[in-house]
């Protein structure tokens, strides 16, 4: 009974060992794991600060954005305006190209009528020009000059 109970203290013994054996293995592969564990747990920290700085570039670019609308309607608005203001302009110029082309004319028949006056005084002119030459013939050709002879 000494030597099975020897057999079997040794057979525990042998037991323990590989259990010993067993457990110093699973305490190294506890040892890699919680090293790999580590290592995730810096990868998912650094995953988190870099999801953390997409976010708040991702909201710079949204604020941006806006401000990109708002200076966009603004433009709009602002190319209205000057559309309106040119197609004020526009007309305006036009009414004063009319105005301009309604005094030409009244201009240049104003010129005709001055030529037309200055045509007729010329022809009073003539006329009483002629009309005096004619009286002072008339009047020297009655009174003549006895002129001496020698």
């Amino acid at each position: 009974m000494e030597q099975r109970l020897d057999c079997e203290i040794q057979q525990l013994k042998e037991d323990i060992a590989e259990r010993d054996n067993h457990i110093e293995k699973l305490d190294k592969s506890l040892d890699v794991l919680k090293s790999e564990r580590d290592e995730l747990n810096v990868e998912v920290i650094a995953l988190k600060a870099e999801v953390t700085s997409r976010d708040e570039q991702i909201d710079q670019m949204g604020k941006h954005l806006q401000q990109l609308r708002i200076e966009h309607v603004k433009l709009i608005g602002g190319a209205e305006e000057l559309r309106k203001l040119m197609d004020d302009l526009r007309s305006k110029v036009k009414d004063l190209e009319e105005e301009v082309e309604r005094q030409r004319i009244v201009i240049l028949e104003r010129a005709e009528e001055k030529r037309e006056a200055i045509r007729q005084l010329c022809l009073a002119l003539e006329y009483y020009r002629n009309d005096y030459h004619a009286r002072r013939q008339a009047f020297v050709g009655h009174r003549r000059v006895p002129v001496l002879a020698t």
